[in-house]
């Protein structure tokens, strides 16, 4: 059996986020609630529009934002995609920097699920790339906002994700409700986007994606608006970003239930019971759509298991899978003939 771009996962380290966390999204504000003084950090969770008025008042920048991303649908059945609840950072009124972004951030730890990250506050404070190491650190995932045409080196990361949004209507947000509401692996190209308008056009376009920075334009003879490209800064597949840290969890996860209820011995018998972790994690991994299906299966192998006297002696086991993701197409190539023979005479 051959696999096509392999992705080999090491089962070293545990996750930062859980699993509910990944279609779970955090917004960052510096509004507080009404009348309150804005001098340090809090953390809200709403499940509705109504509640986030309520709190940060209805002429508020994040109640505008959080609109926005409630606003978004399924398609074609034009479906709310709309969360169980969602997560609100405020971080203090008045000169906040990026640290203390991230001291708050980090104060969270994983006392709050959440997968995804977007903000609403002045570039002075979220620089370019200002998230990028603790994205990678934590396993989240963010998406921003720019005006700027150009990615730097710093900003490169399978973790960071950047919208050109010429019009300042929040599109960032727009585009990560439809990437990660409806859960892990979904599709990022292609993305249908309501209450925004169309940025570009022409060979704008073709700019915009060398540098892998997405964009919204009109598609179709429906008039979508719709997110192009679909990818983080680095030119990495969204839905392979989310798709993966999907399976990393799970995996993780489940061998360690097994380890705190049963426990694995270093010998075949331990052996045999790791791969029957994995396999069963893998399937319901398939059963959600993340692993390729190859004539009815999906398609991974767990590769054969063994361990060196070093390892014995550190009590470590390193199994390793291969699989093939079930993402989505983003080019179909359509090739037609004409004849000019008669047919059905």
């Amino acid at each position: 059996m051959e696999y096509q771009n392999p992705v080999q996962i090491k089962v070293e380290m545990a996750p930062s986020f859980t699993k509910a966390a990944l279609n779970k999204c955090l917004f960052i504000t510096n509004e507080h609630k009404t009348d309150a003084d804005g001098a340090a950090a809090s953390i809200k969770t709403f499940s509705s529009s109504e509640e986030v008025a309520k709190y940060f008042g209805n002429n508020s920048k994040i109640y505008e934002a959080i609109q926005l991303f409630l606003s978004q649908k399924t398609y074609p059945a034009k479906q709310p995609l709309i969360p169980d609840y969602f997560h609100v950072l405020s971080v203090k009124k008045t000169g906040a920097t990026k640290q203390d972004v991230v001291d708050a951030l980090n104060e969270l730890g994983s006392t709050v699920e959440y997968y995804s990250i977007a903000h609403i506050l002045d570039p002075e404070v979220m620089t370019v790339g200002a998230l990028n190491a603790f994205c990678n650190e934590k396993r989240k995932i963010y998406f921003e906002t720019t005006t700027t045409e150009t990615i730097t080196d710093q900003e490169k990361s399978d973790r960071y994700i950047k919208i050109i949004d010429y019009s300042t209507e929040n599109k960032a947000i727009a585009y990560m409700a439809t990437c990660i509401t409806s859960g892990a692996g979904s599709k990022s190209d292609m993305n249908i986007l309501s209450g925004v308008t169309a940025d570009v056009s022409g060979g704008k376009r073709v700019e915009l994606a060398k540098v892998n920075i997405n964009f919204a334009e009109k598609r179709t003879s429906k008039d979508y608006v719709v997110a192009r490209m679909g990818v983080t800064t680095d030119g990495t597949d969204i839905t392979e970003v989310t798709a993966t840290d999907c399976i990393i969890y799970n995996l993780i996860d489940n061998i360690e239930i097994a380890m705190a209820e049963k426990g694995f011995k270093q010998d075949t018998r331990g052996y045999s019971l790791l791969e029957t972790v994995i396999s069963n994690v893998m399937g319901e991994m398939y059963q959600m759509g993340l692993i390729a299906d190859l004539n009815g299966k999906a398609e991974f192998k767990i590769l054969t298991i063994t361990q060196t006297s070093t390892e014995r002696q550190l009590k470590v086991i390193r199994p390793r899978v291969i699989f093939r993701l079930a993402d989505f197409a983003k080019t179909i190539e359509l090739t037609l003939e004409r004849t000019f023979e008669e047919v059905n005479k």
